[in-house]
């Protein structure tokens, strides 16, 4: 993880959808057009629902990083 983030801010990026211009109020809206997209979805390791993916996407609007436990 620590790599990642060394080249994030290499790349000068940022960290979170926000600093990408992305409202809050946009996040919904995502979300919805993400659970259409079956074809990838059925890709997916695991199963992704409406309010996983929404999850996904606060995650990334805060730039919230979950490690795993």
């Amino acid at each position: 993880m620590e790599e990642l983030k060394r080249l994030v801010a290499d790349v000068e990026i940022p960290l979170s959808l926000q600093g990408f211009g992305i409202t809050e109020e946009a996040l919904e809206s995502l979300a919805d057009d993400a659970v259409k997209q079956q074809r990838l979805l059925a890709r997916s390791p695991r199963p992704l629902e409406r309010d996983d993916i929404y999850a996904i996407y606060r995650n990334a609007f805060e730039g919230a990083v979950k490690e795993k436990s």
